[in-house]
């Protein structure tokens, strides 16, 4: 009897503490979900097609598309997921500071969906242009590869909460779908 109560004390349990997923369909190309506490944002990243803020708890997520015609024109190919991971991080690890915080893991492949994705984590220093102020970030970075696309799910927060939104941010990119 007490074994039973215990494992519906932890079903129940389960239940009420996972968080409500809201669906957003981002023009009439993809669909994403994020918690209920996030808002769509329009000031993060010039080139996402979208954005969302967590304030309360300082999470973002942007989510950027590139076309493959536009990269085949600028003579960039990839032999494979994981090169255009380590393609895509670059520009997240550029804008870190050089002070031994940088890290980024190697690329690791998935499906989401029925798409070729890589997923990559990132940690360092960023150094704000105005104030100088510091802040060390964790980004969680996700590629995903369709037929005519690439697309960049970045999602990001203070270091010191990266243990906390990592299976959050995972289940964001998984959530991604190309319409």
């Amino acid at each position: 009897m007490k074994l039973k109560l215990a494992i519906i004390s932890v079903l129940l349990f389960g239940v009420f503490s996972a968080q409500q997923m809201k669906e957003y369909k981002v023009g009439t190309t993809v669909k994403i979900a994020v918690p209920s506490n996030y808002v769509k944002s329009y000031n993060l990243n010039d080139f996402a097609i979208a954005q969302f803020t967590n304030a309360v708890n300082e999470k973002y997520v942007v989510v950027i598309q590139t076309e493959k015609e536009h990269l085949n024109s600028v003579q960039v190919s990839f032999a494979d997921i994981a090169e255009a991971g380590n393609y895509y991080v670059k520009s997240l690890v550029d804008g870190l500071a050089e002070n031994g915080k940088k890290t980024v893991s190697t690329p690791k492949k998935m499906k989401i969906g029925n798409n070729d994705a890589a997923e990559l984590l990132v940690q360092g220093t960023f150094i704000d242009e105005e104030d100088h102020t510091e802040t060390d970030l964790f980004y969680h970075l996700t590629v995903v590869e369709t037929p005519a696309y690439y697309y960049q799910i970045i999602s990001w927060s203070q270091l010191k909460d990266r243990n906390k939104n990592l299976s959050e941010f995972m289940n964001i990119a998984k959530s991604f779908a190309e319409l």
